[in-house]
């Protein structure tokens, strides 16, 4: 009983001391292919760690291509992310989730690659907000990655708990997402803060990236 307890102690501290938002990340039903950097991975291979600093240019995006980041808002800089698999974005692919831990309460933050009109990427978040049940507003702002894609970027506030996130609806791009401590603006001066509240400001459209 001793030996357990000295494991669960030194368990907490150590998760404690490493400051993570997002733990645990598990992704099933994936697809499978060899590619760089990860190598072979299958339908239930998880994903390789975020470069360390978090979320800079230069950065990788996926676990399976070389693209980096080339481009992003301050805000966002840093941040804690999933890199997914990018062969997850497939038009077969149905079912594929990636499910987490969120160890303390923080803005949540989706990154959609636009390879659709700007109408579809609309409707995709829509259905993502309705299929996933979490209440993602659009910043207006995006990544960049090396091939020159943009990624729409949109955020919520979550609290800590386990969640799972899936396929998109259009099956036609797929997403990265992470974690941000700062403050992130969303339509109509609403601002989402990190502390799990909504501030109703009187600032239109203010771009605080």
């Amino acid at each position: 009983m001793k030996k357990i307890l000295t494991f669960l102690i030194t368990l907490v501290l150590t998760n404690s001391a490493s400051g993570l938002l997002i733990t645990n990340v598990d992704r099933t039903h994936g697809q499978k292919g060899f590619k760089p950097p990860i190598g072979f991975f299958t339908g239930e291979t998880d994903p390789l760690k975020s470069d360390e600093g978090g979320l800079q240019i230069g950065s990788l995006a996926y676990s399976d291509e070389l693209y980096c980041w080339t481009n992003m808002p301050k805000n966002i800089s840093r941040s804690e992310y999933v890199r997914t698999f990018n062969e997850d974005g497939n038009k077969c692919e149905k079912d594929v989730t990636y499910n987490f831990t969120l160890t303390e309460d923080a803005i949540v933050w989706i990154a959609i690659n636009s390879v659709n009109s700007t109408t579809s990427q609309h409707s995709c978040i829509n259905d993502l907000i309705t299929l996933w049940g979490y209440d993602f507003q659009n910043t207006y702002t995006h990544l960049t990655l090396s091939n020159k894609s943009k990624y729409n970027i949109y955020a919520s506030n979550f609290i800590s708990g386990k969640y799972k996130f899936g396929a998109l609806p259009t099956r036609e791009n797929f997403y990265t997402f992470g974690v941000s401590a700062q403050t992130i603006p969303s339509p109509k001066g609403i601002v989402l803060t990190s502390i799990g509240t909504l501030i109703v400001t009187w600032i239109r459209r203010k771009r605080i990236f």
